[in-house]
C-alpha cells in the first residue's frame, strides 16, 4: 500500500500491539485503500501475499458470484403466493441429492391438519375459523 514505514511502527511490532492499537491500524489502511476499487485493493493484496477476499455486498452481488452459482448454493423456487423465489440450499450436502419439496407454509395453511392431529374434528376447526381464533393467509383459498 505505499507504508513500508508501517513495518516499523512500535504500535504494530507485536500480537499485543496490533491488537491494543486496532483502532489507529485500520484507520491508516482504510485511508490508504480509499483510493481504491475493490478488485484494485484485492489485487494489492493477494500480490503481497495477504490473505484477503471480496465481501460481497449487496445481495445481487451474492446471488451472481462464480463460487455461489457453481456450488448451487442459492436455489430458485417458486411460493403459491409470493412467485418465484431464491432460497440458501442446504448448507450440509451428502451423497443424496437435496430437493425443496415444499414453499414455505403461509399463515395457518397447516392449521386443520395439526388440528385434526390432536383431536380436533373438522367442523371444531371451522367453528374456530369463524369465531376468527384461527388466522388463515389471504392467499389461501
Amino acid at each position: 500500500l505505499g507504508h513500508e514505514e508501517w513495518r516499523e511502527d512500535p504500535r504494530f511490532d507485536t500480537a499485543a500491539g496490533l491488537s491494543a492499537n486496532r483502532t489507529a491500524r485500520m484507520d491508516l489502511i482504510g485511508e490508504a485503500l480509499r483510493g481504491f476499487t475493490c478488485e484494485q485493493a484485492l489485487s494489492v493484496l493477494e500480490a503481497n501475499d495477504v490473505p484477503a477476499a471480496l465481501v460481497n455486498h449487496p445481495r445481487e452481488k451474492v446471488l451472481t458470484d462464480p463460487q455461489v452459482v457453481h456450488n448451487g448454493t442459492v436455489v430458485r423456487t417458486h411460493h403459491p403466493v409470493g412467485g418465484p423465489m431464491q432460497q440458501a440450499a442446504p448448507a450440509a450436502r451428502f451423497d443424496t441429492p437435496f430437493a425443496i419439496r415444499h414453499h414455505a407454509p403461509l399463515i395457518g395453511e397447516h392449521n386443520g391438519e395439526v388440528l385434526g392431529e390432536a383431536g380436533f374434528s373438522p367442523e371444531e376447526v371451522a367453528r374456530l375459523r369463524e369465531q376468527g381464533v384461527l388466522r388463515r393467509d389471504p392467499g389461501l383459498h
